[in-house]
């Protein structure tokens, strides 16, 4: 029995879904069945009753889930703690993606940069989502600052915070013609080309895609290599962009309009509780405080 098919077990039980428990570990679905099979055998009977629309834990797969749930969080404690014991690297990777590097956590990190020794580094890791939730399960990065549309598609096995809800704006240049608007709406945007610097988001992170997808559509998107071509096409008047409304982003060429939907984004601090060393631990901890005195 190996901790990689436990933590596909619990998956499993806690999305009722192969599929969904494969997108929350970054993995396959067929090595999430594989991994739920091998348990099986080796248990001798069925964990779940599946059907092809249904996926439902058998009473002995009840009594795994209580068990195995404990014992990967005692063993996620231990190793926390062996690293906490055995660190001497005073490194704390921070992961993000771009559009959420924003006026709360570059000031927060510039503060604890200020407030420590200079033997601790701060490492910034900018990656897409599923790469940064990837990066915390194999103990590459630390944490993450992201924004999600929906709380649930952080993976069950890492611990989060929420530290605000926000909106999104829309960038567009001063001649477009949703330049005086007041606010848009998702009725307002079906048929404008959207720009954005490396990646195109996706419904996880951007609330306009999220309301496109609602609507059985998708933008029209293209992307540049760096985010001073996105915001030059943005400029002339060629397409334009949806960003956090806390985004740091202030041009005399751009115009800001806000963008009105029923979803919104909630802006979150997450770590894996097995990646956890000294110097984590004095961030998370100076984290932490500033999202309570943040939230108060």
């Amino acid at each position: 029995m190996r901790i990689e098919q436990l933590r596909s077990f619990i998956a499993i039980y806690e999305t009722a879904s192969f599929t969904a428990a494969a997108e929350q570990l970054y993995t396959s679905q067929p090595a999430v069945s594989r991994h739920a099979t091998q348990l099986e055998e080796e248990l001798g009977g069925p964990l779940f009753v599946r059907t092809t629309r249904h996926v439902a834990p058998t009473k002995a797969g009840n009594v795994l889930y209580e068990k195995a749930h404990t014992a990967l969080a005692l063993i996620d404690e231990g190793v926390a703690a062996c690293k906490a014991l055995n660190s001497h690297c005073g490194r704390v990777a921070v992961g993000y993606e771009y559009m959420y590097m924003d006026q709360i956590s570059v000031p927060w990190l510039q503060e604890y940069k200020d407030s420590i020794s200079s033997h601790t580094l701060i490492d910034l890791v900018e990656q897409p989502l599923p790469q940064l939730f990837k990066g915390l399960l194999e103990e590459r990065v630390d944490c993450v600052f992201v924004g999600l549309t929906k709380e649930a598609i952080i993976p069950a096995y890492l611990e989060k915070r929420a530290i605000t809800s926000m909106e999104e704006v829309i960038f567009v240049g001063p001649e477009h013609p949703l330049a005086g608007r007041p606010f848009v709406t998702i009725d307002d945007l079906l048929d404008e080309e959207f720009v954005y610097p490396l990646i195109k988001p996706t419904s996880r992170e951007s609330v306009v895609v999220r309301d496109f997808e609602e609507r059985g559509k998708s933008p029209r998107c293209t992307t540049t290599l760096h985010q001073p071509s996105a915001l030059n096409v943005v400029e002339r008047g060629s397409a334009i962009i949806d960003l956090p409304a806390k985004y740091a982003l202030e041009s005399p060429h751009l115009v800001r309009v806000p963008y009105q939907s029923a979803n919104q984004i909630t802006y979150f601090f997450i770590w894996n509780r097995a990646n956890d060393n000294e110097s984590f631990a004095q961030f998370r901890t100076f984290v932490e405080e500033k999202i309570a005195a943040l939230q108060d």
